[in-house]
């Protein structure tokens, strides 16, 4: 993609995730939609997206900001900047598979590209800093603070920028979608609709759903969030801070040296330990994104504007390790 169009995403997307603020917006078709605001707004933007209604009608918005996957024929792509507050309810109810899909692909990969953007902020300073240091340039407080906040997002103890590194990296839009369609049925699942537990995310505290053939003697829960880019989120973070997917960032390290878009499908076999499944888990994501044709997305990024003006306008109206 455009350098300068990155960077404009960048710093849209600021330093990190609690940064990034959720703003109701309402559409002439009754659907709330999320953009991405300034904190200055913080407080009234938390309030409205708590009370924004649920998504009964989320491919008529899509449709009246002229935004459906299938439309995406460049690469790289531009994506509007709109993240729903919960996946379209009308999802397990859509009789046609190809227009299910759509709707669900359209649903989640502006989240996807909006973690991913915060994500790549973030290496981008860390590559900086790590410049400065290399260079035997001094660090101010800010990034000595700065560092220390990543660390613990990022499960790193020590301050080691290589390995930080290595964690503090994109996930590829074609295999987050893929694994976003598998665990939640396409958004269908109950755990998606009432949860916003795209990933299937395991937690054994109290905020979380029961699964319905849990093994006896199990004490797990499925993860639930408030919204979904909540949970594409804390998708994104398992995967670069757990030790079960050391494979995957071994992998996409050494691709990263090449400059170039990393491709979700060289990251599969590092991802044998996401199911009980094994082989036949990592056999099913990748015929998931070669039949859906996934990795037309792997270039994909958001624009700089938050929504259409015409929509923005006050006048319009799996297993433990998880």
């Amino acid at each position: 993609m455009p350098d300068d169009k990155r960077r404009k995403g960048w710093i849209a997307a600021t330093w990190g995730w609690s940064s990034a603020i959720l703003l109701a917006v309402a559409v002439p078709v009754g659907v709330a939609l999320i953009t991405i605001e300034s904190a200055q707004r913080g407080r009234e933007a938390s309030r409205l997206a708590a009370d924004a209604p649920p998504v009964t009608s989320a491919k008529a918005a899509f449709e009246r900001i002229g935004f459906n996957v299938r439309r995406l024929q460049q690469t790289p792509a531009a994506v509007p900047r709109v993240l729903l507050p919960s996946l379209p309810r009308e999802l397990p109810h859509i009789t046609n598979t190809g227009e299910r899909k759509a709707l669900f692909l359209t649903s989640m990969l502006p989240l996807v590209l909006q973690v991913n953007e915060i994500i790549q902020a973030e290496r981008e300073r860390l590559l900086a800093l790590r410049q400065m240091v290399e260079a035997g340039h001094p660090l101010s407080a800010d990034d000595h603070q700065w560092l220390k906040t990543l660390r613990e997002k990022y499960r790193v103890e020590e301050l080691d920028l290589d390995r930080l590194l290595r964690r503090v990296n994109v996930i590829p839009p074609s295999l987050a979608l893929a694994q976003a369609a598998i665990e939640s049925g396409w958004g269908t699942s109950r755990f998606a609709q009432q949860g916003n537990a795209i990933f299937g995310q395991w937690t054994w505290g109290d905020h979380g759903m029961i699964p319905r053939e849990r093994r006896e003697g199990s004490r797990h829960r499925i993860k639930t969030f408030d919204h979904p880019i909540e949970s594409v989120a804390a998708y994104a973070r398992n995967l670069n801070t757990h030790p079960a997917y050391a494979p995957l960032r071994a992998i996409r390290e050494d691709l990263a040296r090449s400059g170039r878009t990393i491709p979700g499908p060289s990251l599969i076999p590092g991802l044998r330990a996401y199911s009980e499944r094994g082989d036949a888990y990592t056999r099913d994501l990748d015929a998931i994104i070669r039949g859906n044709r996934l990795t037309r997305f792997d270039g994909a990024y958001l624009e700089y504007s938050a929504l259409a003006p015409e929509i923005d306008s006050p006048r319009q109206g799996t297993v433990a390790m998880r």
